[in-house]
């Protein structure tokens, strides 16, 4: 597995797929060493839409499917707007992995500035395992 997979495969593996640091090294990583294949179960995501709650809250609907594992699998969201980023609160979310589609909305909280009506990001919405992404999607959302 090549270094920059490795550095990906650390606790902080969300963190960073979540900035997009980690994803392309992950998947190369993994098409690179593989040997044997096998149909892995399917997992997507996908950004819906944001609404302003008022002062620094917002809510982002995010629809997504995955299979039921073994493994831990946390979905984050990170808008990012002109004046900085914003992230899920709470930063990991424990989605349903039955292999059915869920949409839920994801609660933003910005710790210093606002977020206004008619505000424009974008919003990476993010699903992974300690070693592993499994989806991600980014959309530019007006809230």
């Amino acid at each position: 597995m090549k270094s920059s997979a490795l550095a990906c495969s650390r606790p902080h593996t969300l963190r960073a797929a979540a900035a997009g640091l980690c994803a392309a090294a992950v998947i190369g990583a993994t098409a690179a060493t593989s040997t044997t294949a096998h149909a892995a179960p399917k997992a997507s995501i996908a950004v819906n839409s944001g609404q302003a709650q008022g002062n620094r809250l917002a809510t982002v609907g995010v629809t997504y499917t995955c299979p039921a594992t073994a493994d831990t699998v946390r979905m984050t969201v990170t808008a990012t707007f002109s004046w900085g980023n914003v992230h899920s609160q709470p930063l990991f979310i424990e989605p349903t992995c039955d292999g059915k589609e869920h949409t839920e909305n994801v609660k933003l909280v910005a710790k210093y500035n606002t977020i206004d009506k008619g505000a424009k990001a974008d919003v990476t919405a993010v699903l992974a395992t300690e070693k592993t992404v499994l989806a991600r999607a980014t959309k530019n959302v007006t809230f």
